[in-house]
């Protein structure tokens, strides 16, 4: 649909070669030759009924009363029905001298013409244009005029209360309706737009013009009885599946009539930052907008994708409440979704003890959990939350925060068995992993979630209650980290009867629930921060971090090596954080793995080798490190760096679960450290330079066991670390 925008242009008959103040001189007979070369010229005649008046957007003559104004007895005249007033601006030289054009002072009755003078006349009836005109010639029958049009990008309608060919009003059609087939229509004093594909009206406050309306706004559209105030400025949405905006001012009223001036803009209308509008960012962001996906039921058995262009205004509409709500959240942690989903929400499958806990979702749950958290990640960019930027994430790291699919997938009883479990007898939508190919990362290969998502809202709160936000993306990462060290992995298979025992949830771990802690009878009467294993611990991190736009691959091989997406770099296991993860002088941030180191030994090396490796990560950060445990179990041999052979590091599991790698030679013939230059290659030799400048192995036990202590003393239970040397 074509846009209409306010602008300005000169209607001229010839080719404007020429200016409409192009040679200009003093006397009046060069101006009206001058003026005839560049503008329009018209010559009205006093009285005639064939010439007596002018309509100047159609360009005919008529005679006193269709035009926009007339000319009789050496004046200019508009009090017929649908004319709207002169006003004289002076002597001029040129119509292109009138700047700016009068916005009051317009009179419908007897304006004297004057040779040299100019003159600006609205246009009449529903157009909300100006002519600006001088007067090149005068008689006591005859006026000549030189003219320009300047176009406004307005419109007029004066909608009549209860008539049915005119109480409403298409304003992209520009025609007249009846109640219903309008973008709304008029009452006593009111404004309506409760018919079907009406979508509702904002009022904005007093004005003197529609120019006044700065943006469109985003919420505070009324579908009924939105009071009508003469000077008054609006905004309504148009009808149906367009997706303009009508900005309105009442100008008069009476008893059974209210007349408007009004434009049709976009939803970037006054914006010169788009940030401060979900509509019109996505408009200029087609990358994040194609990668805003849903999958859409379309009846049993069926559905299909629709990216953000392509969504219904019910959808956008929805986007549009949700992301608002979320700057709220974002701009006051004390405010609340007004809306709230059910945490954990209703699964519509029926499990039986033994099967995997799959979540299956309603339509309306699957699309309320999707919205929420996408215009959560929406208000994260547009508001700047976070000092990164999707907009330059590539197309795998958008889908996996935009793309539905990438949350849940639409699920039926014969719907193909391609997640890796039974296929769920209800029909909805079935949670699952976010999870590509590990040798590309391009090829989305997904699989049944072994956890049911936080809300957003939730998530958010959990991200600044921790204070796990950072400066920087691989800041946060490291954050979260830090606090999934206190996770405690699950007893027993993913099966509805565990995840009832452990969650109390007959379904994907609860998120919300591994935050807030439960207890599981069969393991401790103390409540911990239960995590469902590897991939239970991608699911948390996903769902966490998500809300600050950091996308999670579940990155599966059997276990889940989670990946973090926009920064290539990984977890060797995704039960690293909690399983051999030594806490004592060993940073978060050393579990993380290079994608030259995950692609060395997950993707290029053997079999058998890629499986042995899984977890590797904590080990290979207690020797860069030079952790405390290993100084611990060092000073712990009978005589330290002696018998390497038989000492309590080489029995020790973070280096038998290796064999093939961490063999005695390899431990005392260890790679050079680029960030420790001189270091010496035996790992028991620099353990010895480590243990001496703690003070020696005495005050090195001494130390570590007053950390021990002190890990040990942290209450409640659910967050001690994994703290014993």
């Amino acid at each position: 649909m074509k846009r209409r925008y306010p602008f300005i242009v000169s209607l001229c008959c010839l080719p404007m070669l020429l200016s409409c103040e192009a040679g200009v001189q003093d006397t009046d007979r060069i101006d009206r030759i001058d003026e005839a070369l560049s503008c329009p010229s018209i010559t009205l005649v006093s009285g005639d009924q064939a010439r007596g008046g002018y309509d100047f957007s159609a360009g005919t003559y008529t005679d006193l009363t269709p035009g926009d104004f007339y000319f009789s007895q050496g004046m200019f005249w508009a009090n017929n029905l649908g004319q709207r007033g002169v006003v004289k601006v002076g002597a001029c030289s040129s119509v292109d001298k009138v700047s700016p054009l009068p916005t009051t002072g317009y009179s419908r009755n007897g304006v004297k013409a004057t040779v040299g003078y100019c003159y600006v006349s609205l246009t009449h009836n529903d157009e909300r244009d100006q002519i600006v005109f001088r007067v090149t010639a005068l008689t006591s029958t005859t006026v000549s005029l030189t003219w320009k049009m300047v176009k406004s990008g307005k419109w007029g309608a004066t909608l009549i209360v209860g008539d049915e060919l005119k109480s409403g009003y298409d304003f992209s059609a520009r025609t007249y309706q009846s109640l219903t087939g309008g973008d709304f229509y008029v009452g006593p004093a009111s404004f309506w737009a409760n018919n079907l594909g009406q979508r509702g009206i904002a009022t904005i406050g007093a004005c003197s013009s529609v120019d006044s309306v700065s943006a469109v706004p985003m919420t505070g559209y009324w579908l009924a009885n939105v009071t009508a105030i003469a000077g008054t400025c609006y905004v309504s949405r148009t009808h149906f599946e367009e997706h303009d905006f009508i900005v309105f001012r009442v100008d008069e009223m009476t008893s059974t009539t209210i007349t408007l001036t009004w434009k049709l803009v976009d939803s970037c209308y006054g914006l010169s930052n788009p940030r401060k509008n979900v509509d019109c960012w996505l408009s200029k962001n087609s990358n994040v907008a194609q990668s805003l996906a849903w999958e859409n039921r379309v009846a049993f058995g069926q559905s299909s994708v629709a990216a953000w262009p392509q969504w219904p205004n019910a959808q956008r509409d929805d986007l549009r409440s949700n992301f608002v709500n979320a700057l709220s959240m974002l701009a006051d942690a004390r405010a609340n979704d007004p809306d709230p989903l059910v945490d954990p929400p209703v699964n519509q499958e029926t499990l039986q003890d033994n099967l995997f806990a799959v979540t299956v979702l309603s339509a309306n749950d699957a699309w309320r959990l999707y919205i929420k958290t996408v215009a959560m990640s929406l208000a994260v960019e547009l508001s700047q939350y976070v000092s990164w930027s999707i907009v330059t994430y590539d197309s795998t790291s958008l889908s996996s925060l935009f793309d539905s699919r990438h949350l849940l997938s639409y699920t039926w009883s014969g719907a193909p068995a391609n997640l890796g479990v039974t296929v769920p007898q209800a029909e909805g939508y079935i949670l699952i992993s976010n999870s590509y190919d590990q040798a590309t990362h391009s090829l989305f290969n997904p699989y049944v979630s072994y956890v049911t998502p936080a809300p957003p809202a939730r998530a958010l709160s959990f991200i600044r209650d921790q204070g796990l936000l950072g400066s920087t993306r691989l800041q946060t990462i490291t954050n979260a980290l830090a606090w999934a060290r206190r996770l405690d992995h699950f007893t027993g298979g993913p099966t509805a009867a565990v995840t009832q025992r452990v969650w109390q949830y007959r379904g994907g771990a609860p998120v919300s629930r591994t935050i807030d802690t439960t207890v599981d009878p069969s393991s401790s009467p103390d409540p911990f921060h239960y995590t469902a294993g590897c991939h239970g611990t991608s699911g948390f991190l996903n769902s966490v971090l998500r809300v600050v736009n950091i996308p999670v691959d579940n990155n599966s091989n059997g276990h889940s090596l989670t990946r973090f997406m926009t920064e290539g770099l990984y977890l060797s296991h995704g039960d690293d954080p909690y399983f051999d993860n030594d806490i004592y002088g060993v940073p978060a941030s050393a579990m993380l793995i290079s994608e030259a180191t995950f692609r060395s030994w997950f993707v290029t090396a053997s079999p058998a080798l890629s499986v042995e490796n899984i977890g590797r990560g904590n080990t290979e950060a207690m020797i860069k490190y030079l952790s405390g445990r290993l100084q611990w179990m060092y000073c712990s041999d009978p005589v330290p760096n002696s018998d390497h052979a038989h000492s309590l590091i080489m029995s020790a599991q973070y280096f038998t679960l290796y064999p093939s790698t961490y063999t005695l030679s390899y431990l005392e013939h260890l790679p050079a450290d680029p960030a420790q230059p001189g270091l010496p290659a035996s790992l028991w030799d620099r353990l010895a330079q480590k243990v001496a400048s703690n003070g020696g192995c005495t005050a090195t036990k001494n130390a570590l066991a007053a950390q021990e202590a002190a890990f040990a003393a942290v209450l409640p239970v659910s967050e001690q670390l994994n703290w014993r040397l």
